[in-house]
């Protein structure tokens, strides 16, 4: 039995190996290039305009954004995802204030390690295409959660898609825990 599962991992490993060896050999396209009505968002001599500092800062879903879902062991936006982002950026557009924090997720399956790089991938390529779409860089950070945070915890392929997602939160103000002596005070009669 154990010689079977190992056997069965070192396949899976080998497999694996053999798709990054190959995919390192190819240039495919991960998101087409947006129409000519779409304005891409200002570059920095480096690149992409750097992502804002998310570090002590709190982030809620919006229920005016969607979530954008991938296949198995992807990261490329299909026409429908593209939709999807279309309308939450038409969204982002109206509000300036917004901060937006593209969380990328994943299914259970395969090791936390490779789960955080391909969740950080799918946030990634999200975070390009609203920058395609004219959002500025300094208002979208990435994430990636792996398969720490899924929406769905049975091992069915519908669940599993559910999982692997690529969704945005908007920054909201921090809440303030009161310390153990303000509590006292405030509890205390004056």
């Amino acid at each position: 039995m154990i010689s079977k599962i190992i056997r069965r991992r070192a396949g899976r490993t080998a497999a694996l190996c053999l798709v990054f060896a190959l995919g390192a050999c190819t240039k495919a396209k991960l998101v087409k290039k947006p129409s000519a009505d779409v304005q891409p968002a200002a570059q920095t001599e480096t690149g992409w305009m750097d992502e804002p500092d998310i570090h002590n800062a709190q982030f809620a879903a919006n229920p005016e954004l969607r979530p954008v879902h991938f296949g198995f062991d992807r990261y490329y936006l299909d026409e429908a995802a593209r939709e999807i982002l279309r309308q939450n950026a038409e969204v982002i557009k109206k509000k300036p204030e917004w901060e937006v924090l593209v969380e990328g997720h994943c299914d259970e399956r395969g090791t936390v390690q490779y789960n955080l790089a391909l969740g950080q991938k799918r946030a990634q390529v999200t975070r390009k295409y609203y920058l395609m779409l004219g959002i500025p860089g300094d208002r979208i950070a990435t994430i990636s959660y792996g398969e720490e945070n899924p929406v769905c915890r049975e091992a069915t392929d519908e669940c599993w898609l559910k999982n692997r997602r690529a969704e945005a939160k908007i920054k909201t103000p921090l809440t303030r825990k009161a310390s153990s002596t303000e509590s006292m005070q405030q509890a205390a009669p004056q």
